[in-house]
């Protein structure tokens, strides 16, 4: 799992809940990390970990924090400047 993926659930949970729900959240997931680089490769595990206890703590469904965290990650990555790669992958984000 890319660290760009990680890094947006990461600051999606900031942005909207508190850098203390993050904490946390990671305490829970026995996350150490509190960023992520977003080109590194992490296990593919820290995803359900961390989606699971974000889900408990936050009190919402999986399928409503995932949602989110996909609405999120449009404007997340335009800080990276791939928000140019989206365009190009089609019109309208349900392309």
């Amino acid at each position: 799992m890319y660290g760009l993926i990680l890094e947006n659930l990461s600051q999606y949970i900031i942005s909207v809940y508190g850098e203390d729900k993050w904490i946390e959240i990671r305490k829970l997931a026995k996350v150490d990390h509190a960023t992520f680089s977003t080109h590194h490769v992490y296990p593919d595990s820290l995803i359900p970990r961390l989606t699971s206890k974000a889900c408990k703590v936050l009190g919402v469904s999986e399928r409503e924090f995932l949602d989110q965290m996909g609405v999120y990650f449009v404007s997340f990555v335009g800080h990276y400047g791939y928000d140019r790669v989206l365009g190009v992958l089609g019109r309208h984000m349900r392309d």
